[in-house]
């Protein structure tokens, strides 16, 4: 029972005579008055009474602050607001959802909508690339190595070296009388590389500050330098407010050239509202797979553990990422997660596993380390 503004809300409960937890009836009073529930709220009650046993006060608790406020959605620049989404169904995506406590998954329990970053300051590309002139020249050089790389193809009839390996099973079947192969050589040929890379990049609330410009440098950077590779990838941003509002944010397609829109939309990436992971790598996930490439990889940079209203927080929220995670990987994507968050190996290890995650312990070294681990896991 809370008091909003000098009234009273209480919820009550009871059973029907079998006394399964499925009969059970609802009842939401304001000073003694019943009140219309939607079905939405009676399941939402309903699921969180059986998570939790009943109803915390929290949940209840008119009074209670979020970390976050309205003020980080945007409802300009072509944004619709939250009744605007509500109505517009066209073009959203449904995803289920795996529900720990009930082991099972929550069919088409998502909703997720692709939008598009309006275009920033285009100051601050030029700003970027001036203050990290230096770390830009050492990551082109890094990757202009890639680049020399060469790999060995053995038993060539001419080629660069004599391969040994042949010569010797060659002179066996001389040896036997046999007819002595002449394909002796080995030949050095460039790596062939067919790679296809999704960068996830956390837009939740708490990156306002230097987490966000420090992610907006990286890619930057990393943009720059990988014109020298040619391989093929993606920037999207995620975020949202509760299941029923998902979204990703388009800053660069597969298709698309690192041009002057992607660099507007770069420089225009700001924070939104929390961070329900799981639905956008299934989403981001799923682009990827669609792309034809013999490498996929999907890179996520954030700087904290899942989380958004609803409940999806705490173990509820890590084992729906790790579950779409573990569904990428059945996919062939593999996946690598970047991350400042200091308390990240409580659960990025069972989310990721031991090999797949980098913790960052200072936001600055942000620009040069993802561009180092992205040459480590394409080469």
């Amino acid at each position: 029972m809370e008091s909003l503004d000098n009234q009273t809300l209480e919820l009550s409960q009871t059973e029907d005579n079998d006394g399964q937890d499925s009969n059970m009836n609802l009842q939401l009073t304001l000073d003694g008055q019943p009140v219309d529930m939607s079905e939405d709220l009676k399941e939402l009650l309903g699921s969180i009474i059986q998570d939790f046993g009943e109803i915390p006060d929290s949940h209840m608790d008119p009074s209670e602050q979020s970390d976050y406020s309205d003020e980080l959605l945007p409802q300009s620049n072509g944004e619709a607001d939250n009744s605007e989404l509500d109505l517009q169904n066209e073009g959203a995506f449904q995803y289920k959802e795996w529900d720990c406590t009930r082991q099972r998954f929550r069919e088409d329990f998502c909703t997720l909508r692709e939008l598009t970053v309006p275009p920033g300051d285009e100051a601050f590309i030029d700003e970027t690339l001036e203050k990290h002139k230096g770390v830009l020249k050492e990551i082109k050089r890094s990757f202009e190595a890639v680049l020399g790389e060469s790999r060995p193809q053995r038993r060539q009839c001419d080629g660069d070296d004599i391969d040994l390996g042949a010569l010797i099973e060659a002179y066996t079947d001389l040896a036997r009388g046999e007819e002595m192969s002449d394909h002796l050589y080995t030949r050095y040929k460039n790596v062939e590389r067919n790679i296809a890379v999704m960068f996830m990049v956390d837009m939740s609330g708490s990156t306002l500050g230097w987490v966000n410009n420090a992610e907006r440098e990286s890619l930057v950077l990393l943009c720059e330098a990988l014109q020298l590779l040619g391989d093929r990838y993606a920037i999207f941003g995620f975020s949202g407010r509760t299941n029923k509002r998902c979204e990703v944010y388009s800053v660069k397609e597969f298709d698309e050239s690192y041009g002057e829109a992607v660099k507007q939309r770069i420089s225009g990436i700001r924070p939104k509202a929390y961070t329900r992971m799981g639905v956008a790598i299934r989403h981001l996930g799923k682009l990827l797979q669609d792309t034809q490439a013999r490498t996929k990889l999907l890179i996520t940079l954030s700087d904290g553990r899942p989380e958004d209203y609803g409940g999806y927080k705490g173990q509820y929220g890590i084992e729906d990422t790790r579950h779409a995670l573990l569904e990428m990987k059945q996919e062939g994507v593999h996946a690598f997660c970047i991350t400042i968050d200091n308390e990240a190996q409580e659960y990025l290890p069972h989310m990721y596993g031991n090999a797949n995650y980098a913790v960052i312990d200072e936001v600055e070294k942000l620009p040069l380390k993802v561009a180092d681990i992205y040459r480590r896991l394409t080469t």
